[in-house]
């Protein structure tokens, strides 16, 4: 995959992002990824990222992690987190979602017999380079929790043509339009 940025010229900052609901093909696409969920404090609850996503996670969130989660009970609340990246050689974007109890990074879904939306707002933050640049982008929707990954996900893929990184959700079994996203690159 060819990621022509330097870290030097790589400008991403909130004015160069770009939403938009009209995403090219919404078809089946080998090009789009699923974001990898690693769970914190609840083994309950499977993980599909590596030991390796459990580590960059714990530094990327680490004040959120640290935040006091407690239950009644006196247990840990449970603190989901995805992770997405798109590397080439000399470069490496991550995109990644925190939501714990209490830990302000999303506005929950609705509840209750008359919803039907599972998906929630979070902010993602955007890492480049290891932390060369950090931005927190809000209103990005997460889905996470779910085993059934056929019908429930969040994806991602780089748009080589448009030089953009899309993002997509699936809630039962399609696609979300209002939660379609691109975030444009510029140099």
């Amino acid at each position: 995959m060819k990621f022509p940025y330097s870290a030097k010229i790589l400008l991403i900052a909130t004015t160069s992002v770009v939403l938009t609901n009209a995403l090219a093909d919404t078809k089946s696409n080998d090009s789009w990824k699923p974001f990898r969920e690693v769970v914190f404090d609840a083994p309950a609850f499977p993980s599909t990222g590596s030991t390796n996503d459990r580590v960059l996670l714990q530094e990327i969130w680490s004040k959120e992690l640290k935040a006091r989660r407690i239950a009644p009970d006196g247990q840990k609340f449970a603190a989901f987190t995805l992770i997405g990246n798109i590397q080439s050689q000399a470069n490496e974007l991550v995109f990644s979602f925190y939501n714990g109890a209490g830990s302000g990074t999303c506005e929950f879904a609705v509840n209750g017999a008359g919803a039907h939306d599972i998906y929630t707002l979070c902010t993602m933050r955007l890492i480049v380079n290891k932390g060369q640049r950090v931005i927190n982008l809000p209103n990005y929707c997460m889905l996470y929790g779910g085993s059934d990954n056929d019908k429930n996900r969040l994806e991602y893929r780089f748009n080589q043509m448009q030089q953009a990184i899309e993002f997509r959700a699936w809630q039962y079994g399609k696609i979300v339009p209002a939660c379609n996203r691109t975030l444009k690159l510029t140099s």
